[in-house]
């Protein structure tokens, strides 16, 4: 029991999720400038499921994010993913830059796949 927050931690899960086993979806939040913790120790989590039960998780820290998009980089997580190709991570990353954080995007396309982005 003692372990179960650093295994949370590491996960990236409270430690209700953990224990349930299902994962609370996080809602959007605009946070005043005050209360908005630093860009540099905020993730960026994707959630990919196809209908065919393909699951893919990306766990981006929001520094490589944002220095990739500066760069004008690819992410090889993000641009070889199909169901990604129409996110403007541009756009996410002004959001999460004035306060926005929680599920940002949620996308169900016609063929059943879902793909789900969210800052925290």
């Amino acid at each position: 029991i003692s372990l179960l927050p650093e295994l949370s931690r590491i996960l990236g899960i409270s430690i209700d999720e953990l224990v349930q086993g299902k994962k609370e979806e996080p809602i959007v939040t605009v946070l005043p400038e005050e209360e908005r913790k630093d860009i540099d120790k905020m993730m960026l989590r994707i959630i990919v499921e196809s209908k065919n039960g393909d699951h893919v998780r990306v766990n981006l820290p929001m520094a490589l994010v944002k220095v990739t998009l500066e760069m004008g980089m690819n992410m090889p997580q993000i641009n070889g993913n199909e169901a990604l190709s129409g996110i403007d991570f541009t756009q996410i990353l002004k959001m999460v830059e004035l306060g926005a954080i929680g599920n940002l995007v949620e996308v169900e396309s016609g063929d059943g796949d879902t793909v789900k982005i969210f800052v925290e």
